[in-house]
């Protein structure tokens, strides 16, 4: 599972994987598996989860779908800072998509996708994170929604019940799209 993948990286892993999962992941102190460089650059350290479609690399996506039997997908709490997570789709969670709690910091997100997700927001970003050609709509409630520090760039937000980007402040947002 994707989660197994998870929980058995270390920093600067690649973890590639294809498919549909119907799983919700918990990524409590997984702080552990990545690291800040000496400068203090923690981006080479991301370890990094991969979606694909047929060859890893192909810029396809992989799929998260619990058909409405799971609350969130991947929830960011208690120190797991410094994931990378690419080329992921999650669809129909009651709850949210990617739920970030309060003590978790510094992700990115690329080309990633959040639908028909059911909580009041379907993408939580995580303070200081960068989120980059990311897609969300047809959500329940707001669609991209962002602690402070965050850096978006061409993510679009459409047909969301709530705001289609919210944020706690100290966000840059550069050309992105929302529309009711």
């Amino acid at each position: 599972t994707a989660g197994k993948l998870i929980f058995s990286a270390s920093a600067g892993d690649s973890l590639y994987f294809n498919g549909i999962f119907n799983e919700s992941i918990d990524m409590v102190n997984t702080a552990a598996h990545g690291t800040i460089l000496a400068n203090g650059d923690p981006v080479n350290a991301f370890p990094r989860l991969i979606g694909y479609s047929v060859t890893p690399g192909d810029g396809g996506l992989a799929t998260f779908d619990s058909n409405n039997t799971k609350s969130n997908c991947i929830t960011l709490i208690n120190n797991s800072n410094f994931w990378s997570f690419e080329n992921i789709r999650i669809t129909r969670y009651t709850g949210q998509g990617f739920r970030s709690v309060f003590s978790s910091f510094s992700s990115r997100f690329l080309n990633c996708e959040v639908d028909h997700c059911g909580g009041t927001l379907a993408f939580g970003v995580p303070t200081s994170s960068t989120v980059i050609d990311c897609y969300c709509h047809d959500n329940a409630g707001d669609g991209f929604s962002a602690f402070e520090s965050c850096y978006l760039s061409n993510c679009v937000s459409v047909a969301n019940s709530g705001h289609g980007f919210y944020g706690d402040g100290g966000n840059h947002y550069f050309s992105c799209l929302s529309k009711a």
